[in-house]
């Protein structure tokens, strides 16, 4: 019977005080002198729902505040977009470090590297470095809770390491690099789990992230050609995050990882208003002029600055966001037109003014500049244009693979707090090409004029029909954690478009 040690776990939760905070352990197990703050308050809504303005767990349960097993303290940090923790806007300090139960980042932190010569600009001051613990889109203390339960009761703890997403009838199994390669090509194994994905990651976790439910709606409306019209479940799910965000202060739109939730809901209307319906929808302006209300001041959006590729930095921010604004049918006409938007078109201006005079951080962000251009032709020259096309196919591997490690040095991704990990990988010196590489690099390379019959284009397409797992996906290692692999996902979605651009006959077979 484990009934009675509930029962005592929970006279324990009542009545024993939390430890002081200035003996907790931090994220690593390692006791340090912390300076005392106040909690702000919170409703248990709030702390259920693990939204943003959390700034620590429950009181009662930091007392448990312990170094936590993969699934709980590292597990879904690479993409939950209501995680506590600190806020970084681009290139701007914040007070975020007095309120959170961490220090702020200090000279020791490390800085980016600049790996080369900018096309054009000059390089952006560098962001303070983020200091966070992991979180999930829950609250880390109901994570804690969680795990003394499952101790007590003998619930398995691998058990959310057997997925990488589940809801309700939905369990995908964890990707990982050893899951078999598929002896033959499957659109529609892909096709389903994209779908599935997404539908989980609305149903669970309940927010939008780049990664998943975000990527859905910014590459599968394209797809319609190949997979006819998505599902409505994912574009539902953006209007309901969209109404809810809106009805906040456009001061706390900038914090934490609003901005990238905005961004990502403007993108994915604007994907799917110019694939689905032709025609400009009234959800999507409002999104896009929500998402450039709350534009800084130099061009660019808030960015946390911690999850690569998508959440690294500000530049990728921006680059959505000018790719989203194009996409969106006659938006970009109507604004220069109306008298009465000409605030939103001196933002876009801004956006724009920044592309063409900040450095991109690194070759992934040059690749997505790239991307952009083909959308915003007068963001490059001819020249700059054909500098990029070049930077993306000296990447190219031997197997007609691309490798998104070799776009950027470990310290320059998500100013380097992910460098230890990706130092510490077996392939560090020689890294594997991925699907999110390679399907990202061939839709730019195309999107950017370069013929499919380009040998380089059709070396990748063979590598991408040569390497789908069992499951439909096409694996990528994450570059932040080796837990639930999210980035798997664009991963996928990718190659979809790469081969659905280059007029393959199997994006065809269902």
């Amino acid at each position: 019977m484990v009934w009675p040690f509930l029962l005592i776990l929970i006279i324990i939760f009542i009545l024993i005080p939390p430890a002081p905070l200035e003996q907790l352990p931090d994220a690593r197990g390692k006791t340090r002198e912390r300076k005392s703050f106040t909690i702000p308050t919170a409703n248990e809504s709030d702390y259920e729902r693990g939204t943003p303005q959390n700034r620590g767990p429950p009181p009662s349960l930091l007392a448990l505040a312990r170094p936590l097993p993969d699934f709980v303290r590292e597990g879904s940090n690479e993409g939950n977009s209501h995680a506590r923790r600190t806020n970084q806007r681009s290139n701007q300090p914040t007070n975020d470090a007095r309120r959170t139960n961490q220090e702020p980042p200090t000279k020791n932190h490390a800085q980016r590297t600049k790996n080369k010569q900018p096309i054009t600009g000059a390089s952006p001051p560098m962001s303070h470095r983020s200091s966070f613990k992991s979180h999930s889109c829950g609250s880390r203390g109901m994570g804690v809770f969680t795990f003394v339960v499952a101790v007590l009761t003998g619930v398995s703890l691998t058990q959310a390491d057997d997925h990488q997403y589940q809801f309700e009838k939905i369990s995908i199994p964890k990707a990982t690099a050893d899951e078999k390669t598929r002896s033959e090509l499957s659109i529609q194994a892909a096709a389903e789990y994209l779908e599935n994905g997404s539908v989980a990651w609305n149903g669970q976790r309940k927010c939008v992230s780049c990664h998943t439910n975000g990527t859905y709606m910014t590459i599968r409306p394209a797809l319609t050609k190949s997979l006819g019209a998505p599902g409505e479940a994912t574009r539902t799910f953006f209007l309901e995050q969209l109404t809810k965000l809106s009805a906040e202060p456009n001061e706390k739109l900038r914090e934490s990882t609003r901005p990238a939730q905005v961004i990502y809901i403007a993108a994915g209307l604007a994907e799917w208003d110019a694939a689905i319906t032709g025609k400009l929808s009234d959800e999507t302006d409002k999104a896009l002029k929500l998402m450039f209300a709350i534009q800084e001041s130099n061009g660019t959006w808030g960015s946390l600055n911690c999850w690569p590729p998508f959440e690294s930095d500000a530049y990728h921010e921006a680059t959505v966001a000018a790719m989203a604004a194009a996409a969106a049918p006659g938006w970009l006409e109507k604004v220069a037109s109306s008298s009465d938007l000409k605030e939103t078109a001196a933002a876009v201006e801004r956006l724009k003014t920044y592309l063409r005079t900040q450095a991109p951080l690194h070759d992934y962000s040059r690749v997505l500049l790239l991307w952009t251009a083909s959308r915003m032709p007068d963001l490059l020259t001819e020249d700059q244009k054909k500098e990029l096309i070049a930077t993306v196919q000296k990447h190219q591997k031997a197997d007609g693979s691309w490798s998104i490690r070799s776009f950027a040095a470990p310290e320059a991704w998500g100013g380097g707090n992910r460098a230890d990990k990706l130092k510490a990988e077996p392939e560090f010196a020689d890294p594997p090409g991925d699907g999110h590489m390679t399907g990202l690099a061939i839709i730019v390379l195309r999107s950017s004029g370069v013929p499919a019959s380009d040998e380089k284009i059709q070396s990748g397409i063979r590598w991408l029909k040569a390497n789908q797992r069992e499951s439909g996906r096409w694996w990528t290692r994450s570059l932040n954690t080796d837990s639930w692999h999210f980035i798997t996902y664009s991963g996928t979605a990718y190659p979809l478009l790469a081969l659905q651009m280059c007029d393959d006959p199997a994006v065809a077979k269902k």
